[in-house]
Formats: C-alpha cells, sequence, structure tokens
C-alpha cells in the first residue's frame, strides 16, 4: 500500500512545458539540470545523516576536490531532503519533498512576517499566497535554491524582535535564518545583503531603548552568518586560485523589460496592484508596529536589488542610466567575475515587495464592511490560488500562460537493484559523456541513476568542467583492459557502470570480446551483473603505486600540433616507464613546467613556461595525452614539443 502511495512522487519530477510535443532546447537543458540538481541535493543529504565532514570533499567530477564549487552547493535544500531521504532512500521522493517543504516555508515565512507588521491575518495570507505563487517558482522545479528567500522573512521578523525586545534568543534566530539562506545559493546572498544592510540603521534608529544591545547582538548573529558564507564560499577562491576556473565569465543580468506584463519576472497584476496600493498607502501615513513602518526601506532595499540585477536603471526624464553595481564590481571583488546569471539575485525582490503588497492587502480590506471584507478576502484567495489550476486565469493575470508538466525519469527498477548491489567507493560510468549536444542529458542522467546510491562519481554536469575529464575519459576509453583497470583502481574507483544503450555496437562488442577473451582483464574486472541496458563491475587493481615522477618518459607533442588553425591546445604524450602504477599526489594541482621547441634537426627553438596538470593515474607502459593550451612558437620550422617538468626527475 505504501509503495502504491509513494510511486507517483518517488518517480515524477515537474518542469515548464510551452505546451509543444517536441522538447524546446531551454526545455532540455532544464530537464537535465534538474536531474543533475536532484543528484546534488540527495548527495548533500546523504552525507548530513552520515559523513557530515565529507560535504565539501568528493561528488560528482572525482576525483576533483570540492566538486561543488563547479556550480551551486545546495546544502540548505539537502538539509531539507534528509528526514525524507533516511527515511525512504528514495532520491525523486526526497527531492519533491523538499520542494513542497519550500512551497509550504515560502507561503507561511511571508504570512508570519506580515501579520505580525499589519496585525491582520487575512493580509498575511495574502502576502503568503504571492510569495508562494512567484512564476519562477511555479515553473522552475529544477532549480530550487534559486527561489529559496523563505529564509528571508523569518530572519528580518527575528531581526524586528530583536531590537524590539533585545533578547539573545531572537538573535539566535537571525544568526540560523540567515545561516540558512546562506547553505542555499550565493546568488540569494548577493540580494541578502542590501536587505539587511538598509534594514538594520533603520531599526537602530527606530527603537532607542535596546538599540545597543541588539546592535552587538546583530552583529554577533552577523559574525556567525559570515562564518558559514566563509565555510561555504572559500572553497569557491581555492578552486579558482588552484585550478585557474571559476572566473572570465560575463554576467548575464536582467533587462527592465523582464518585470513587464507577459515576461518571465512580471508578478502578475494583482500582486503589482497590491504593491501600489501599499506604497500610496504608507504616503498616507505610517501604520505602526512597535514604533516602526518598514515600508520606505524595504521599497529603498528592492531599488538597490533592482539596480544591482539588471542591466541599468534610467533616471527619469534624462539620458543617464546608472550601471548595475555588480556589473562593475565583477572585475575587481574575486570570484564575481565567476557568477554566470548575476539577474538571478532578483528573486529576493519579492520578499519585501510582498511585505509591502501585504499592506496593501489590509489598506483595501478595510475599506469595506466587515461582511464585504470576507467576501473579498475570499475572492482574492482563491483567485490568486486559482492562477497555479486554471491556465486562463494565469494568462490575465501575468500576461502569458504558466505551464507545467511532470515527467517519469525514474530508471528501471532491475537498474537500480544493480546500483544498489554495491555500495561503490566511486563509481564510473562507461562511455563517459562530454560537455555539449545531446551528451549533456546522458551525464544528468548518468548522475540520475546514481543517486539511488550515493557516492563520488566521474559523471560531470556543472557550470564549469572539471581538469580531470579528459584524462578520467582516456582511461574509460580503454577499459577493460588492464592497464586502465590498474590506474582506475589507483584513484579508488571500484565501481563501473557500462551503459550499452550509451554506447556504439562497435565499442560494446570491443568490450565485450577483451572482458571475454583476456585473463588479465577478467582477473581485475570481476562482473556484478547485468540488465537490459546496463553491465556492472567491480575493479580489482594489483600492481603497487609510486609518486614519484622519476617513472614518467617526458611529454612529447608530434604529427601536426595544432590540428585545429583556431585551437591553441597542443597533445603532449607522457608514458609510464616504469613498474608501478603512477598516482599523482594529493593535494593534486597544475604543475610548473616548460615545453621546449625544436626544429626538425632536434635544435631548441623557443622554450616556454607552462602550468599543466600531470597524469592522474598511469600504469606500467601506457600513455596519456595532456592537453595543454599554449601559443604557438615563432616560425614555421618547429617539428616537435617537449613537455617537462619543473625541478622534476623525468626519463628521456
Amino acid at each position: 500500500m505504501m509503495r502504491s502511495v509513494l510511486d507517483a512522487p518517488a518517480s515524477l519530477l515537474q518542469g515548464a512545458s510551452d505546451g509543444t510535443p517536441s522538447l524546446s532546447k531551454w526545455e532540455t537543458i532544464g530537464h537535465a539540470d534538474q536531474e543533475m540538481v536532484v543528484a546534488l541535493v540527495v548527495r548533500n543529504a546523504d552525507l548530513m545523516t552520515s559523513n557530515l565532514g565529507g560535504l565539501q570533499g568528493f561528488g560528482q567530477c572525482f576525483p576533483f576536490p570540492a566538486s561543488y564549487t563547479l556550480g551551486e552547493h545546495g546544502f540548505a535544500e539537502g538539509l531539507l531532503a534528509a528526514i525524507p531521504w533516511v527515511l525512504t532512500g528514495e532520491p525523486i521522493l526526497s527531492y519533491n519533498f523538499m520542494l513542497w517543504i519550500g512551497y509550504f516555508l515560502s507561503g507561511f515565512s511571508m504570512f508570519l512576517l506580515v501579520r505580525n507588521f499589519t496585525g491582520d491575518a487575512r493580509a498575511g495570507l495574502l502576502g503568503g499566497l504571492f510569495l508562494q505563487w512567484v512564476p519562477g517558482r511555479i515553473v522552475d522545479g529544477g532549480h530550487p535554491f534559486l527561489h529559496a528567500e523563505f529564509w528571508l522573512p523569518l530572519a528580518l521578523l527575528c531581526l524586528h524582535r530583536l531590537f524590539v525586545t533585545g533578547r539573545v534568543r531572537a538573535a539566535a534566530g537571525v544568526a540560523f535564518f540567515l545561516g540558512m539562506q546562506a547553505l542555499g545559493s550565493f546568488y540569494l546572498i548577493l540580494g541578502v545583503i542590501p536587505v539587511v544592510l538598509v534594514y538594520v540603521p533603520f531599526l537602530f534608529w527606530r527603537h532607542r531603548e535596546h538599540r545597543w544591545k541588539a546592535l552587538g547582538l546583530s552583529l554577533a548573529a552577523g559574525s556567525f552568518v559570515a562564518v558559514v558564507g566563509l565555510w561555504v564560499l572559500l572553497p569557491y577562491l581555492e578552486t579558482r586560485e588552484a585550478w585557474s576556473v571559476l572566473g572570465g565569465r560575463e554576467s548575464l543580468l536582467l533587462p527592465l523589460e523582464a518585470f513587464l506584463p507577459g515576461q518571465y519576472s512580471f508578478p502578475g497584476w494583482i500582486f503589482a496592484s497590491l504593491i501600489l496600493l501599499g506604497i500610496a498607502d504608507r504616503f498616507r501615513g505610517p501604520r505602526s508596529c512597535d514604533g516602526e513602518d518598514p515600508r520606505l526601506v524595504m521599497l529603498l532595499a528592492s531599488g538597490i536589488i533592482l539596480s544591482c540585477s539588471t542591466y541599468g536603471l534610467r533616471i527619469p526624464g534624462t539620458d543617464i542610466v546608472v550601471p548595475s553595481v555588480l556589473a562593475l564590481l565583477s572585475g575587481t571583488v574575486p570570484g564575481l567575475d565567476a557568477v554566470r546569471a548575476l539577474g538571478v539575485m532578483s528573486n529576493i525582490l519579492w520578499v519585501p515587495l510582498a511585505w509591502i503588497a501585504g499592506y496593501g492587502a489590509r489598506a483595501v480590506l478595510e475599506n469595506f464592511s466587515l461582511r464585504l471584507q470576507g467576501a473579498l478576502f475570499v475572492a482574492l484567495a482563491l483567485g490568486v490560488g486559482a492562477i497555479r489550476f486554471w491556465p486562463p486565469l494565469a494568462v490575465a493575470n501575468f500576461g502569458r500562460p504558466l505551464a507545467v508538466e511532470s515527467r517519469n525519469v525514474r530508471p528501471s527498477e532491475e537498474d537500480i537493484a544493480l546500483v544498489r548491489s554495491r555500495r561503490a567507493s566511486a563509481l564510473l560510468h562507461v562511455p563517459m559523456a562530454k560537455r555539449g549536444g545531446r551528451a549533456m542529458g546522458t551525464a544528468s542522467a548518468q548522475l540520475l541513476l546514481g543517486s539511488f546510491s550515493p557516492s563520488p562519481t566521474t559523471s560531470c554536469y556543472n557550470s564549469f568542467a572539471s581538469p580531470f575529464a579528459s584524462q578520467i575519459g582516456q582511461l574509460a576509453q580503454r577499459l577493460p583492459r588492464a592497464s586502465s583497470s590498474e590506474a582506475l583502481s589507483a584513484l579508488g574507483i571500484d565501481t563501473v557502470l557500462f551503459h550499452r544503450s550509451e554506447s556504439t555496437v562497435r565499442h560494446e562488442q570491443w568490450f565485450e570480446d577483451h572482458f571475454r577473451e583476456s585473463p588479465e582483464a577478467a582477473a581485475r574486472v570481476v562482473s556484478l551483473g547485468e540488465t537490459e541496458t546496463l553491465s556492472g563491475y567491480r575493479l580489482n587493481g594489483r600492481l603497487p603505486t609510486t609518486s614519484s615522477s622519476s617513472v614518467l618518459h617526458r611529454g612529447m607533442a608530434y604529427e601536426q600540433l595544432w590540428k585545429d588553425p583556431d585551437s591553441r591546445t597542443v597533445s603532449f604524450w607522457v608514458r609510464n616507464r616504469g613498474r608501478q602504477v603512477y598516482l599523482e599526489p594529493e593535494p593534486r594541482k597544475l604543475r610548473e613546467g616548460y615545453i621546449m621547441w625544436v626544429d626538425e634537426a632536434g635544435a631548441p627553438v623557443s622554450r616556454v613556461p607552462v602550468m599543466f596538470l600531470m597524469p592522474i593515474a598511469l600504469a606500467p607502459g601506457e600513455r596519456m595525452a595532456l592537453n595543454i593550451d599554449v601559443e604557438p612558437p615563432p616560425g614555421d620550422d618547429v617539428h616537435l614539443g617537449y613537455l617537462s617538468l619543473r625541478g622534476g626527475k623525468w626519463k628521456g
């Protein structure tokens, strides 16, 4: 009975739809994103309940350290999914539960905030509905951390209580809820900062009795949040410094037109009308709650967020455009140029605006008799609630449909059973998905399948590519050869899933023939079982390892050095001349070296310094291509290139 009840939420994911039978490019990307995020959230939930210290360790893109730094961290979402994960072990169900909790918290948190300040539960309910049914939250089920602004209303309520009462427990609430906000998404952290920075001085000015104590406690709470933020964000900067990634990207901001009717960020006519009424009501006079009416300061915070998240605000009556502050700081603040979609911080905008709209709802309701107030409230509540379920009303309110659809993404039970049959130390999917095109969906599907038994995996789907992807791909292509098994085992990869549905017929035949006919391969690659689409294997490495670079022969580039005239990537082939598996020691990082270009006679042409990644693992007698971006040397007489490690003892 329980299994039948859980079938749908344990199998279906909801996402945006344009209503046509074929998937658009953005729908395809959205589906792949969502599958990856399911794996991310479940990985975090699993580690929070089994190995909390592993949160900043390996995940996808193995063996890249702190792989979450290649995209979003989503720790708060993992925490919300932890209980259903422990109880059921179902990743899709746990993810959907996390989404449902997010819907509830967005409405409930704003209800508490608006009711506290207006003294009207009906206004609070309407404010909660507005935040709950923001269009982005309805249609975007694949990026929950971008719509997790529901911690902020609770933090603002605690801030208010802190300055009114001076109590430590209110400061603890501020620390907890802002800490949870920091554990969610970097995008929303950027939006929260201006709201808090304008609200605290306002509170300090309005509440004199406990102002100094409250200020001290708020600074203590802020220090705690800063520690949480640094714990989350410092690994991003370390990744940027160590690997020369997470940078050099142009930030995508929003045009102001995005907030107009029919556009993605338009909040709807009902919401917009009550915002305007809330502002107009404030200019009639304040509605004091414990000595404050925060509408003007929240309007200021909204303006700051809007100016930061858009391409610029034009001053009315002039040609002067105030540019985005964050865009100006992008090349100055470390790591800010790695944030692709700075416009997403505008999602925080709905918190202060829903707060103001709550005041507008109260102003409307109090102008009618009690009986008419009840009827109007019911009409508004039903109207806002029906937007989600009645498409014509959604079109009338938002200027566009909010079409969503559910799709069954659950793998076959046989595939799930095979994945769960053995908890992998690290999992390799063969063939490995490459970046771009059709392979994008392949990588996300591999991650989703792996989420049924979370473990580090070489599958990689993120905002930035793993520097190890090329080397792991070379080793994966050589399976089930014994040399590849030895190298992968040395890395800690002990389980392989061979996807027959994603492999070419030729590759599948070669894999099976080599596995069946090679005694060395059969001794190191042991079958775990098969399904209609998968074959599972356990890797058994037998050779000793060494981290001494003296077993390596210096890299050599030959034949056509630059096959693509528009590319600056050259492949240098490095060979292991020793009798042990070479294993790059941790912490793995880019190493200093140099390239010697020579002509046909062997005479040096030039020598240039480079930073490159050593072979991560290489079995005796095997070679590996190290792909290095380097400018071509002067002249046309270059015949060969030699790569050497600075200070290393390479053969050759």
